[in-house]
């Protein structure tokens, strides 16, 4: 397995911990997926889209988050950038067609891959258990690429110009690019235009 940086490594706090394939399937109310069923991982989302995070429930989107399995190798990387989101669970988090309740449901609006919730689903029912979801907001990342295009001799104008949303996209196709996850299915070819793409391996300094 391929050396991954540690969560602590890339200043992550804990959003949550997959543990188990619960029984039964639930269905996406979504134009063109009628009869699709996704697996049940848990433990669920038991107050739906007002699930607190384990760690730093007052940051703020947009947000980056990490996909770990048991190993600690990180599996999935991705990002949360609209603004209304009080979480960044709630980027995972939809509710059944039939009976309302809410599951964890992300990458189910896509029928060109295996969902997220498919691939930790497999994960968990091979006993490679626990499968963790990581996540940090632009606040605390920002400083840190900052810190790290200061190190290099970059001119930090250019970061502090780029808008929030657009940092996060940035930093989350480098990252993709820099570690290669498995389940991501883009941006493993593309650096991003811009000055994330010669700073934004900001674990790399040693930071944590």
């Amino acid at each position: 397995m391929a050396h991954h940086p540690t969560y602590k490594e890339l200043s992550l706090d804990l959003a949550w911990e997959f543990t188990e394939v619960l029984p039964g399937s639930f269905e996406r109310d979504r134009e063109g997926f009628r009869g699709v069923k996704f697996p049940i991982i848990g433990p669920l989302p038991v107050a739906g889209y007002q699930t607190r995070v384990a760690e730093n429930g007052l940051a703020k989107p947009p947000y980056l988050y990490v996909v770990y399995n048991h190993a600690g190798e990180i599996k999935y990387i991705g990002k949360g950038t609209d603004k209304s989101l009080e979480s960044v669970l709630q980027r995972w988090i939809r509710p059944d067609k039939f009976s309302g309740k809410h599951y964890w449901a992300h990458g189910t609006n896509c029928k060109k891959k295996k969902t997220t919730i498919a691939s930790i689903a497999e994960e968990l029912a091979r006993d490679m258990k626990p499968v963790r979801f990581y996540f940090a907001s632009y606040e605390r990342l920002f400083p840190l690429v900052e810190k790290r295009a200061t190190a290099l001799g970059y001119d930090v104008c250019q970061l502090s110009a780029l808008q929030s949303q657009l940092f996060i996209r940035n930093l989350e196709q480098f990252m993709i690019y820099r570690i290669q996850p498995e389940w991501n299915a883009q941006d493993k070819k593309t650096l991003p235009m811009g000055p994330i793409a010669m700073c934004g391996d900001y674990w790399v300094s040693g930071q944590s």
